[in-house]
């Protein structure tokens, strides 16, 4: 089993664990998918004069190969509420998932 196979098959296994259901509707119109989403928070930090300012913000992780096109102001509704995707996606270092910056509507 080579390493690509290793790590599709831990992702599944994360999906099952930690996924929800949830319903993607593209910015373009086009018609709403269901999919399988991670939620999680992320912690940015931003300079601030002399300090710091902690910002938390809501991130959402689909699988590429469910969501071949993640897009800023998609929307997403799951179990946790209705998020609209606010920043740019990315895509994780290994690939696998998009990477989306959410805010809660």
């Amino acid at each position: 089993m080579s390493q690509a196979d290793r790590e599709a098959r831990l992702l599944s296994a994360v999906y099952r664990t930690y996924g929800v259901a949830a319903s993607w509707s593209p910015a373009t119109g086009a018609p709403a998918v269901t999919l399988t989403v991670r939620h999680d928070v992320s912690d940015d930090i931003t300079p601030v004069g002399q300090g710091q300012a902690l910002q938390r913000t809501n991130v959402i992780f689909v699988r590429l190969s469910e969501m071949p096109e993640a897009a800023k102001g998609d929307t997403v509704v799951s179990p946790r509420g209705t998020y609209r995707i606010s920043r740019t996606p990315r895509l994780t270092d290994d690939g696998l998932e998009w990477f989306c910056e959410a805010v809660k509507t």
